[in-house]
């Protein structure tokens, strides 16, 4: 029996840990890190065939603001991957055409994502993703304090670091996007990813990188996240 559906119990959350534990990683410390402090607060949709997970995609809550308050929800996708015996049968692709869905029905504004290598690119505008905005610069300099995911026994101050770091991007970017909990961000800071996935930016002149975003979903105004999309940068 096949069927697709967001995962909500401990048993959808082991099957997508098999599924990063064979595309992703097998740091028993990172994925413990990830589904205990991170997937809580997401949604993931799954692909079961037969009682198995094979397929999977995840997606964290954001906010966007401008200058006059918060525009929009949307979501940053993220962990897309199918086992490698159900490869070639496009249920990733599957998924991600129900989430922009129901997305769409629900009524969010935005979704993005951030190829993991740039031979994929085509793989994700022929699924309507498009090329947006330029690159972050990271002036912040508590940054370098996160960059490399600590010991996990060790004591660190991670809330105050995730309030300063969301009070800095608050303040100084005219356009960002904000992780619509808190706790997200405090994960992202114990793995040491926070650099990849800083979602504040501002227009860079002379950017010859190239990104890659979801084209924005209906919306009461679709220009906003036309024009101002932030993505990540591409390897």
């Amino acid at each position: 029996m096949d069927e697709i559906r967001i995962a909500n119990c401990k048993e959808d959350f082991e099957g997508i840990r098999k599924i990063w534990e064979e595309r992703f990683t097998t740091d028993a410390t990172y994925l413990d890190i990830l589904f205990s402090r991170i997937m809580p607060h997401c949604r993931s949709y799954i692909h079961q065939e037969n009682g198995e997970i094979i397929s999977v995609i995840s997606l964290m809550p954001m906010i966007h603001y401008t200058k006059e308050g918060s525009t929009g929800n949307g979501w940053y996708m993220f962990g897309v991957a199918t086992l490698r015996k159900a490869e070639g049968r496009r249920l990733a692709a599957n998924l991600i055409r129900k989430t922009v869905g129901d997305l769409e029905t629900e009524g969010f504004s935005f979704i993005f994502e951030r190829p993991a290598y740039q031979s994929l690119n085509k793989y994700y505008l022929n699924l309507g993703f498009s090329i947006s905005v330029p690159k972050l610069p990271y002036p912040f300099s508590m940054l370098d304090r996160c960059t490399n995911r600590p010991d996990p026994t060790e004591n660190i101050l991670e809330r105050p670091l995730s309030e300063a770091i969301t009070s800095w991007i608050m303040r100084d970017f005219e356009r960002k996007f904000i992780w619509k909990k808190n706790e997200i961000l405090e994960g992202l800071i114990a793995l040491g990813e926070l650099r990849e996935h800083l979602l504040g930016y501002k227009f860079v002149e002379d950017q010859k990188e190239t990104y890659i975003a979801v084209n924005p979903l209906d919306s009461p105004n679709p220009e906003i996240y036309r024009n101002t999309f932030f993505c990540f940068p591409m390897e």
